[in-house]
């Protein structure tokens, strides 16, 4: 299964998946004897479930893109010097500690900051979270802003465990630059019968919990009852404007978030106070909830002096401020494995430092960029707390249009919405994709021909 495909299903799906599987009139309305079951998890186990599932791109995509770069002489090495297994999976961990250490940070802050499960299944299960209650002071008239400033603070207090892992890191990081003029990456390696078996058992059980079920479980109510063909075309039809909205602004705050995102990864790499305040304030941001940013925005630009609020420009501005943290750490494995030697024989042979970014490390970041992008570009699409307040009249983005429909208990609604959302989202994922492989190898410089050979030559 491709394990990027979880970036399409946002933690508001996940949830509702596992709410309208438990509903009365879910997929197990006639089967009492799973419906009791699944309704046990609508609460901490669903709770840490749809976190983990929400979570597991940002770890999984940091590995993988640092794997794809790694170097195959320290095991090549390590082989020859007689080392035992574990002691070479030892040696690639430690190679691999900067992605581990950022996926980390962004995962465990990305989930103490996470709202759409809080307000979802943390609600209804009676489980109040830091973000749900954040919010409920926020919403709550009078605006109780001092309630929900302690609890930001809170949240933010709980990220230090992760900052001081990722500085631990960073000291080690410069052992991970394996990427140079005389780079060679590692060959895959092929697995033993029992052990392909085995990842293809997890693959699959992965695949059903995380994708299986929130889309047989919408599925299932989507297609119940009469009229299914009337449903659909206008429940469509309703949600067009919405993911034309929101298909917009993804790509145009994915494009921004992408091109700040690439200089902000560099800096994290430097040895200097930049980096260090960038580390700082991009965690510190990550586990910042996005109902507190937009609270704060529609406050400060909301006044005479800065009248944005209300239009599409200050909700570009926040999904940017959103999306713009977690895109810079996906991309700080992969920076970090550049050689300083590349730059270094760039000047030598006269290149400015545009020309270094555009001409050499650009083509080396070239699939770590992409999924940059696309991960800021789904995140962006389904974000639910800063589109809920900043959203401009008439322009409602899909994780409101979503939102509503739950609020109002139209559960075959939300379920259409859900399902159709999902198809056409992967849809552009994989268009998006595809366009990328296709610009790479355009770009790509021709393969020499071989040359012929001299004549009389045996054949």
């Amino acid at each position: 299964m491709d394990r990027s495909r979880l970036l399409v299903m946002p933690g508001y799906f996940v949830a509702s998946g596992w709410m309208l599987l438990a509903a009365p009139v879910g997929p197990l309305a006639h089967l009492p004897w799973l419906l009791a079951p699944a309704q046990a998890l609508l609460g901490p186990a669903g709770i840490v479930l749809s976190l983990a599932f929400k979570a597991l791109p940002y770890t999984f995509l940091a590995l993988q893109l640092s794997l794809r770069g790694a170097s195959a002489a320290p095991q090549e090495a390590a082989r020859v010097l007689g080392l035992r297994r574990g002691q070479r999976l030892l040696l690639a961990a430690a190679a691999l500690l900067p992605a581990l250490a950022a996926g980390f940070a962004a995962a465990f802050a990305e989930s103490a900051s996470d709202f759409a499960i809080a307000a979802t299944l943390g609600a209804g299960s009676g489980t109040v979270m830091a973000t749900y209650a954040i919010e409920q002071s926020v919403a709550a008239l009078p605006l109780n802003f001092p309630a929900a400033a302690a609890a930001s603070w809170m949240l933010l207090g709980l990220v230090v465990p992760a900052l001081l892992l990722q500085a631990v890191a960073r000291r080690r990081a410069v052992a991970a630059r394996s990427v140079g003029g005389r780079h060679r990456p590692a060959s895959p390696q092929r697995l033993a019968p029992r052990q392909a078996l085995l990842h293809g058992a997890g693959a699959a059980l992965l695949a059903l919990l995380a994708l299986g079920v929130p889309l047989l479980s919408a599925a299932s109510l989507a297609l119940g009852g009469g009229a299914r063909g009337d449903g659909f075309l206008h429940d469509a039809l309703q949600l067009l404007p919405s993911f034309g909205y929101s298909l917009r602004m993804a790509v145009l705050a994915a494009s921004v978030t992408t091109a700040l995102a690439w200089p902000a990864a560099r800096a994290l790499g430097s040895e200097s106070r930049l980096g260090r305040a960038v580390d700082l304030g991009l965690t510190a941001a990550m586990a910042l909830p996005g109902i507190v940013l937009a609270a704060a925005y529609v406050q400060m630009y909301n006044l005479p002096i800065t009248p944005w609020y209300g239009g599409s420009g200050l909700l570009a501005m926040a999904y940017v401020a959103l999306a713009l943290p977690a895109a810079t750490r996906l991309l700080q494995g992969p920076v970090a494995q550049l050689h300083g030697s590349l730059a270094e024989a760039a000047r030598v042979h006269g290149l400015k430092p545009w020309q270094v970014l555009l001409r050499i490390e650009a083509p080396l970041l070239a699939p770590a960029l992409g999924a940059a992008w696309l991960l800021a570009a789904l995140h962006v699409a389904f974000e639910l707390p800063a589109s809920q307040l900043l959203y401009p009249p008439g322009h409602a983005p899909l994780a409101v249009a979503l939102l509503n429909a739950a609020a109002g208990f139209q559960l075959r609604l939300q379920a259409r919405l859900q399902l159709l959302g999902m198809g056409l989202l992967m849809g552009f994922a994989a268009l998006a994709r595809w366009a990328w492989a296709r610009a790479r190898r355009a770009a790509a410089p021709p393969t020499p021909a071989p040359a012929p050979a001299p004549a009389g030559a045996a054949t």
